[in-house]
């Protein structure tokens, strides 16, 4: 619980953090790589860009693109078990489906995707959302599997009830806890997942800053400007480090309950 409270506190702050300091992010050309001071915490990086509002610019973007991609991919998985509960779906068929899409590396298609048509936010949230919908819907099938030959599912069908009465009564409360471990793991997975296709310039427009984008803009400047690497990677160590404390503290409650 200790884990889950730390987790939860400081990816809350990160992102009280990331509003505070999201602003005009536009200096001017004679403050270029300026280190930190008083009139920017940060420092500015090699267009004399305000460095902290850069950063909170950025952690905002990227924590929006990953709840985007999470709340796709948590429907998806909801849909693809209330499709399997309802028709009754062979195991070997479904199994299959989700094992080929989760073989289709999203990073690779994203990639391919921006090769014919250039990055977008749109297209980078419905290519990292096909990969997570099956690991979702993978874990989801296996609880749902189990569920469905309970006793208490089928006297539910014994009184007449209907199969989306009786998806929506028994199975997704059942479904929650597991799904919501597998949710946060997707949420860190595509915050990673965005951070390195933008840092190779394959993820949201290059317009649009992102902790990937600042990172592939500071790779120039790194030895001599110092700062414009070590904050915005401090940042994304952070929400790596409270993701997977939630992450963490979640897995032993999932375990406990068992």
């Amino acid at each position: 619980m200790k884990r889950l409270i730390f987790g939860s506190l400081l990816l809350l702050l990160i992102i009280i953090a990331a509003l505070f300091l999201e602003g005009d992010a536009y200096v001017d050309a004679a403050s270029r790589l300026s280190p930190p001071s008083g009139d920017n915490i940060m420092g500015t990086d090699a267009f004399g860009r305000s460095l902290s509002a850069m950063i909170g610019k950025g952690v905002l973007v990227s924590i929006a693109v990953a709840s985007a991609i999470t709340a796709l991919s948590f429907a998806a998985g909801i849909m693809l078990s209330f499709l399997f509960f309802s028709w009754e779906m062979p195991n070997p068929l479904f199994i299959t489906a989700m094992l080929t899409v989760k073989s289709i590396p999203p990073v690779i298609l994203a990639l391919f995707l921006n090769a014919l048509s250039g990055p977008g936010i749109l297209k980078l949230i419905a290519v990292l959302s096909i990969g997570q919908m099956a690991n979702i819907a993978t874990t989801a099938y296996s609880r749902v599997a189990v569920l469905r030959n309970e006793e208490f599912v089928l006297a539910s069908f014994g009184l007449g009830k209907s199969r989306l009465y009786v998806f929506r009564k028994h199975i997704i409360p059942a479904l929650i806890p597991y799904i919501a471990l597998q949710s946060v793991s997707v949420f860190l997975s595509s915050i990673l997942s965005e951070s390195s296709l933008s840092f190779l310039g394959c993820g949201v427009p290059v317009t649009t800053a992102t902790i990937g984008s600042i990172l592939a803009e500071a790779r120039a400047t790194a030895a001599i400007a110092p700062w414009t690497v070590v904050f915005p990677a401090a940042f994304l160590l952070l929400i790596g480090i409270a993701l997977e404390c939630i992450i963490s503290a979640l897995s032993k409650l999932d375990t406990s309950t068992h």
